[in-house]
């Protein structure tokens, strides 16, 4: 199964056009490397939206993201709005020295050919009702 990255909606059409090109996380780095093709999903919709693939992953504390950083990942110039971004995702505190994992990747496509592909096998792995039919009750007369 292909690795996700889940995005708030709010940043999908800027994802979608190419002025988000990274994304800041606090997960492990472990969860994808770069190379890694993922689906992009919409958090709230939980529907996939792009295919991407990983490009370079980088750990960084706030204080050392670039300007390059921030044009990428659309993030605030601050660290005080930053931070109240980032708690109100993770739910917990963030401090200044904390390490964020900056995901750096290229979409493929919109993923919506991939998306459709990959809807029709796992229908083609499901058991059809049509080959194991039920056996159907007769129904009493009155």
């Amino acid at each position: 199964m292909m690795n996700t990255i889940v995005f708030d909606p709010v940043y999908i059409p800027h994802i979608l056009t190419g002025k988000i090109t990274a994304t800041v996380r606090l997960w492990p780095l472990e969860r994808v490397t770069p190379n890694d093709t993922v689906m992009f999903v919409d958090a709230y919709q939980r529907k996939p939206f792009a295919i991407a693939k990983i490009s370079l992953i980088e750990t960084k504390e706030f204080s050392e993201f670039t300007d390059d950083d921030k044009n990428a990942t659309q993030i605030f110039d601050n660290f005080e709005n930053f931070s109240k971004v980032m708690e109100s995702f993770y739910g917990e505190a963030i401090a200044p020295e904390t390490k964020f994992r900056i995901v750096h990747f290229v979409l493929i496509d919109d993923g919506q050919q991939q998306i459709i592909d990959m809807q029709k096998e796992a229908e083609q792995e499901k058991p059809s009702q049509e080959n194991n039919p039920e056996p159907q009750k007769k129904k009493k007369q009155a």
